[in-house]
């Protein structure tokens, strides 16, 4: 009985720690912010094909786009409370970013990254993120009311992308709470061997 006791203790921290370490992917080559959690969003610009890209990876613009600056900031890895933020093609010339997988039924060029669901309600700043479309062309922006661009449209939310770099862990983070869930099962298992070889003594 105590060995059955024992190996379940072990099994339940195994899983969880394969379940911290397997949960979600991360973006190639997301572009470093001086927080490992956290890669800069951008927004580039084809003057000569009137074509907005919006990527986490300069590395994935093709060339004769401008860099505009960044949307905002996505998480690179998943995590509780956030959603994939995808780069996705409609057979069109121009891209667009959905949080819907597979990208509304279109192609998927990359993942970009990672963004909220819901408004952060422990103080981390984050914004809404919109998409707005002019028939060609399609960006997105943190206004609502496309930027006053002409012409465009909003076709609606995609999540919360923060609106800076946060300085501490992701609070919704796995680790935060699995982890020590981890150490109290091998703990215990620990303990309850401990004990068994005492009363064998």
């Amino acid at each position: 009985m105590f060995n059955a006791i024992i190996r379940r203790y072990f099994v339940m921290g195994a899983v969880v720690l394969i379940t911290v370490f397997g949960l979600g992917a991360a973006p190639a080559l997301a572009q470093a912010t001086g927080n490992p959690n956290v890669t800069e969003f951008d927004r580039y610009f084809d003057a000569s094909l009137g074509l907005h890209w919006a990527d986490t990876n300069p590395a994935n613009v093709p060339s004769g786009y401008v860099d505009e600056g960044a949307i905002g900031y996505l998480y690179v890895s998943a995590a509780l409370g956030l959603q994939a933020v995808y780069n996705c093609q409609d057979g069109q010339p121009g891209t667009f970013v959905s949080v819907d997988n597979p990208c509304e039924g279109y192609t998927e060029i990359s993942l970009l990254g990672y963004d909220y669901v819901n408004a952060p309600t422990d103080g981390t700043a984050a914004t809404l993120l919109y998409r707005c479309f002019n028939g060609t062309d399609h960006f997105e922006t943190t206004s609502a009311t496309c930027e006053g661009a002409s012409g465009y449209t909003n076709e609606g939310t995609q999540g919360y992308v923060l609106t800076s770099v946060p300085q501490t862990v992701l609070p919704e983070s796995p680790f935060v709470w699995l982890l020590p869930m981890t150490a109290i099962a091998l703990l215990s298992g620990y303990a309850i061997l401990g004990r068994r070889r005492r009363r064998l003594a």
